[in-house]
Order: C-alpha cells, then sequence, then structure tokens
C-alpha cells in the first residue's frame, strides 16, 4: 500500500506514516534478534 493511500485512509501526513512505519521495523528488528537469542541459548533436544 502507498504512502498517500495509507495516511490518507487514516487522516494523517505522509510524515505521520513514515514514523510508525520506522518505529515499527524498529520493533520488529529487536523482537527477531530476542527471539534468535532466546532459541540460541535453548538446549536442543535429543
Amino acid at each position: 500500500m502507498a504512502v498517500g493511500e495509507v495516511a490518507r485512509t487514516l487522516n494523517v501526513n505522509a510524515a505521520q506514516v513514515y514514523l510508525a512505519k520506522h518505529r515499527i521495523s524498529r520493533m520488529v528488528r529487536e523482537e527477531l534478534r530476542r527471539m534468535e537469542k532466546q532459541f540460541a541459548e535453548t538446549p536442543k533436544r535429543s
């Protein structure tokens, strides 16, 4: 979905859409790192 379309749908400006995308992307990356670390530390079952 294009930024302009999202902005119109949510009745916000494009800068707010980009900022939200940036913040959500950061949260997803951090969660992925947390999960990777947790998986690496979990003993493997035989």
